[in-house]
């Protein structure tokens, strides 16, 4: 079984990402930064041993190394980021691909704006 982990996993594009590779049999951690209600929500919703929800700030370095440590063998990096103005937000990703970065971990990056 393959390893995704999802940021901005829990919210729009990125709940409808975690929920589809759940029920295509991958194990997905979706992270959130602080809207428990929307990680509660789609826990209920998936309702699948396949679905970790984490609170992780993927703007703080620190945190992005707590996170690399508790998640596993990650097959898949689904950089799911937002734009505010001219800034794109892809923090996240870079740290985590900085912190472990394995030679055959996939990277792909959906814009919210």
């Amino acid at each position: 079984m393959k390893n995704v982990l999802v940021t901005r996993g829990t919210k729009g594009i990125g709940a409808a990402i975690s929920e589809a590779l759940c029920k295509d049999g991958f194990r997905v951690a979706a992270i959130f930064n602080s809207d428990r209600k929307a990680a509660d929500h789609l826990t209920e919703k998936v309702q699948s041993s396949h679905l970790k929800v984490l609170q992780t700030d993927v703007s703080d370095y620190a945190a992005v190394q707590e996170l690399a440590i508790e998640v596993k063998a990650v097959k898949f990096l689904i950089e799911n980021d937002f734009v505010t103005g001219q800034t794109i937000h892809i923090n996240g990703g870079l740290f985590f691909t900085q912190i472990k970065s394995p030679p055959n971990m996939n990277f792909l990056y959906t814009n919210q704006t």
